[in-house]
């Protein structure tokens, strides 16, 4: 039986636990860390030299509060490693190099194909798909159904909405959300918030 630790207590950690479940883990939860929360502790409090072999998973949805709680933790916890998860229905091709990242969570019949290059800390809820040449930056966010097809270049902090689709080749600059069934057929430059077919920016991010 693994011990586990959640960093975020609100959806994405309620669904990391019920695909741990339906891949028949044993799992015992030694700790629930949510500042927004009064049933659980706080961040600042987490001590990983206390908790030894456990895995710590950062489940927080929105890519810019998990990089600075992911920067927050590892100042005060040099030697922490968070744990990857992938579900055993997921389909993962070149699986000894993307397990060498930290923070990776990918749900159920997602699609990681060839040559696809990952970074720290990202996202991919249930059947996302990172198709062949795929680049993804660093603590990106994958909702239920979307695709970045293949060649297209995604920076840090991305979120991509369920059902949203990166056309073949398109740059994605950091900072961005994509709205849900939005399609995305250009390259997008500027922080913003992007919807629509094709997708356009309606404002900036977070004002």
């Amino acid at each position: 039986m693994r011990n586990i630790v959640l960093i975020g207590a609100r959806g994405l950690s309620i669904q990391l636990l019920s695909w741990m479940k339906s891949d028949k883990e044993k799992f015992k939860i030694s700790g629930i860390y949510d500042d927004t929360l009064s049933f659980s502790k706080k961040i600042k409090d987490i001590n990983n030299s206390k908790k030894k072999n456990t895995n710590f998973y950062l489940t927080i949805g929105d890519p810019l509060v998990r990089k600075r709680i992911y920067l927050s933790i590892k100042r005060k916890n040099k030697g922490l490693k968070f744990s990857n998860y992938v579900h055993s229905s997921a389909t993962v091709s070149n699986k000894k190099k993307i397990y060498e990242n930290e923070g990776l969570i990918v749900g159920p019949n997602c699609v990681i194909e060839d040559k696809v290059k990952i970074g720290i800390c990202n996202i991919l809820n249930a059947n996302s798909s990172l198709f062949h040449e795929v680049e993804i930056g660093n603590f990106c966010t994958l909702a239920p159904y979307s695709s970045c097809m293949g060649g297209s270049k995604i920076n840090d902090c991305v979120l991509l909405g369920a059902h949203a689709n990166v056309n073949p080749k398109i740059k994605i600059k950091k900072n961005i959300v994509i709205g849900s069934h939005a399609n995305v057929v250009k390259n997008l430059s500027s922080s913003g918030i992007y919807v629509g077919n094709p997708s356009i920016k309606i404002k900036d991010l977070y004002k």
